[in-house]
This record gives structure tokens, sequence and C-alpha cells, in this order.
């Protein structure tokens, strides 16, 4: 992707360049992950302080916000994200690291929940986490003391 991309992303209204509005991050949330999905020119960010993720072109044009809570336009249903920290993106699901929830969540692009792996691997704050070939998941589990892979994932 072209350096240019970074430069033209304006997250807050305190950017230098010219502001989306309302302001992306607010003063309770920071960015801490991103991910970029480059065949859908879609942004994935881990908005961490706001315990939401928000989906932006990669021109800078807010797409989507997905949150957690009861079952509402774009919050996920039965799940409440605690500390939103990595993220991953393919074409048809988003991939995120809850190390609060000891969970990955796995949503498909619309925000609906597709799957929490949890209890299956007895995470102890799952913090990084990668995608490989839209389907092997590849995270780390910093209290666990591992790294671990999970495939195939569809």
């Amino acid at each position: 992707l072209p350096l240019s991309l970074f430069l033209l992303l304006p997250l807050s209204s305190s950017s230098s360049s010219s502001s989306l509005s309302p302001p992306l991050f607010s003063s309770s949330g920071f960015p801490v992950g991103i991910a970029i999905h480059s065949e859908s020119s879609t942004l994935a960010v881990a908005d961490t302080g706001n315990d939401r993720i928000q989906l932006l072109s990669t021109s800078g044009r807010h797409l989507k916000t997905i949150r957690s809570g009861k079952e509402e336009e774009g919050r996920v249903k039965d799940v409440r994200f605690k500390s939103v920290h990595s993220i991953a993106i393919t074409r048809e699901r988003i991939f995120m690291t809850d190390p609060k929830n000891n969970s990955i969540e796995v949503l498909a692009r619309d925000g609906s929940r597709v799957l929490s792996i949890r209890e299956e691997v007895e995470l102890q704050q799952p913090t990084e986490l990668l995608v490989v070939e839209e389907k092997i998941v590849v995270f780390s589990d910093m209290d666990g003391k591992r790294v671990q892979i999970m495939e195939p994932m569809t």
C-alpha cells in the first residue's frame, strides 16, 4: 500500500489534516490494533478505550462502528467487549482478541457474531493475532505463555 494512505487518515479532531466529524476516537478511546484488507480497501481499527471496532475505507471514510451489547444495529449480541486489542480482517470475517474476556471473537463483516474462541483452548489473555490465507489463525496467549495455530478457520 502506498505510504500516503497513512498520511491521509484523519483519526481525530486534533489531527493537523482535515478531520472526520465527529472524531473517530474520543478522549476515552484509543486505537491499539489496525488491520487492512487490501482487496476491499477496508481498514479495521481496534478502539480499545471505547470497546469497539471502527471500519474505515483506506481513504479515511467511516464505514461502520461495531460495538458489543444487546442486539441493536451495529452491536454484537451476547458478547461484551472489555478490551478490544488485536484485530485482523479477511474477505468475510473480522477477528479480534479481547484479553480481559480471555477470548478471541470472530465476527461477520456486518458485525454479527460467528464464533467465540474461549473455553476450547483455555485462553489466558490472548493479545496478538494474525490470520493467514483467510483461514489459519495464529495468536499469542500472554498468561498462557504460548503461541498457538488454529486451522482451518472458516
